[in-house]
């Protein structure tokens, strides 16, 4: 598949990262191996790894690869500018590198996001975990190398290796880590961030206090570190912990505070103290961090759950006023759609009804029509005869006879009032034809399409089949 180039300006912006990473890990290095430690011997506290792990924890998979490079380089620099042997330089900066990776791989794997606060506590136990793991391999890879070029023994390099790595590791790679992660986040809420300000000064002055003289008051640091964490939370502590870390560092290196010897006491055995007294206070402080920010988390959840719950409980109710609105509407509908089955079964009766009258009314209009030409003919003989009477020289006794029966029967009568019989009778089958084409007309049910009609027409037919409800009642007048 054809690949798109990335833009010039992507391009360097990764590659200043990469450089402000690898300047970052070669001072870290630096310091590492100016302050903390002895000749022949590893340093007894360890910032890179710390520092990279954070770094790789909040970048994507596909910048790590130049991240590490970078990082082993940034060592190789700083161990060849030492005058390490070139095989102890491969090795230990090897290890210091894949540590990092290690950690972050494990976390980023296991966990996916882990700054979501309702993971923190699985991701405490699984950083303590891989940090463990990957720090007792490092020092055994790194013992195993020194050992075997004969420039310390093993058991004091696995111990302090692993001693200086896994602290520097889970104190500096959690900082790193969540400071790039939650930005200016990190300085606090809007609107607590003054309190955050002085609560954060409050652990500075006491910590500064402690470390300004030699007296082993070390407890003095933790009311108000736990106080900022009380209050801010997982925020509090990291930050917390960061003021600790460089105050108690820089006292400690520039020859000040409880944990400088005084002239006998070496800087080994001042960083080794060092490392205790700020492992027990991530000991004694990130527990309690990760207890309240799962706490604050679940709580936000619970009320979130909770207005959910009232949102859903008033939807309900929203649904059942819907619901009862349809089941009229509903109820409506069904009334209407009876109706319409009580028309189409009308309309069909009608139809049916008009088809049956419709055969027989045909026949007998023809029959009457016939008839009525039948009495025509019939007249026209009587007519006959009676002219014929007229030529007749006397009266005998048969047409005597035959003119009584003719006054019996009131013959002029019969003829004149049949005729008008015969053509009622025509009209009335007339208007009974023209009902049984309005119902159908009216029924429509041999006529399943839409189709234009002349609306008049229909008026008229309906009007003709409900005449006989109508002429009684009122007087229908047609103004179209």
């Amino acid at each position: 598949m054809p690949t798109v180039a990335a833009p010039a300006s992507d391009l360097w912006i990764s590659a200043v990262r990469l450089l402000i990473l690898g300047v970052l890990v070669l001072l870290a290095t630096w310091i590492s191996f100016h302050f903390s430690r002895a000749p022949g011997a590893v340093s007894t506290m360890w910032l890179a790894s710390g520092l990279l792990a954070g770094v790789l924890l909040v970048s994507p998979r596909r910048a790590w690869r130049g991240y590490l490079l970078m990082a082993f380089a940034a060592s190789l620099v700083a161990r060849i500018a030492q005058g390490d042997a070139w095989f102890s330089i491969l090795a230990l900066s090897f290890a210091g590198v894949m540590e990092a990776g290690v950690v972050s791989f494990v976390l980023t794997s296991c966990v996916g996001d882990w700054s979501h606060p309702g993971s923190i506590k699985r991701v405490g136990w699984l950083a303590v975990a891989s940090n463990f793991c990957a720090c007792a391999l490092s020092a055994l890879l790194v013992a195993t190398v020194l050992a075997s070029l004969g420039t310390a023994s093993f058991a004091t390099v696995l111990g302090e290796w692993f001693a200086s790595h896994t602290i520097g590791m889970a104190i500096f790679a959690t900082l790193t880590g969540v400071a790039l992660q939650r930005g200016r986040q990190l300085f606090g809420r809007p609107g607590y961030r003054m309190e955050f300000a002085l609560t954060l000064a409050l652990v500075a002055a006491v910590c500064l206090g402690v470390f300004s003289q030699s007296r082993p008051l070390f407890f003095l640091v933790y009311p108000p570190l736990m106080l900022c964490v009380f209050r801010h939370r997982f925020d509090g502590a990291v930050l917390g912990i960061a003021v600790v870390v460089v105050i108690a560092i820089t006292a400690t290196l520039s020859g000040h505070g409880p944990l400088h010897l005084g002239p006998g006491g070496g800087s080994t055995e001042r960083m080794l103290l060092l490392q205790l007294f700020l492992a027990v206070t991530c000991l004694l402080v990130l527990p309690v961090a990760i207890v309240l920010t799962e706490r604050s988390f679940l709580t936000r959840g619970l009320r979130e759950s909770e207005r959910r719950h009232r949102e859903l409980a008033k939807t309900l109710e929203q649904r059942n006023v819907e619901l009862e609105s349809l089941n009229l509407k509903l109820g409506s509908a069904q009334t209407q759609l009876l109706q319409s089955a009580k028309m189409a079964s009308v309309g069909q009766l009608a139809a049916g009804v008009a088809h049956e009258i419709n055969n027989p009314i045909g026949y007998v209009r023809s029959n009457l029509t016939t008839l009525t030409d039948y009495v025509q003919r019939i007249f026209s003989v009587l007519q006959g005869y009676e002219q014929l009477e007229k030529f007749l020289p006397s009266a005998p006794p048969e047409l005597i006879a035959v003119q009584a029966i003719k006054q019996r029967v009131e013959l002029d009568y019969v003829r004149e009032d049949v005729v008008n019989l015969l053509a009622e009778s025509i009209e009335g089958v007339t208007r009974v034809e023209r009902i049984v084409k309005d119902l159908k007309d009216f029924s429509r049910v041999d006529q399943a399409e839409w189709q234009q009609v002349n609306v008049h027409d229909c008026i008229d037919s309906t009007l003709n089949v409900i005449s006989h409800e109508l002429k009684y009642k009122a007087d229908v007048v047609k103004e179209y």
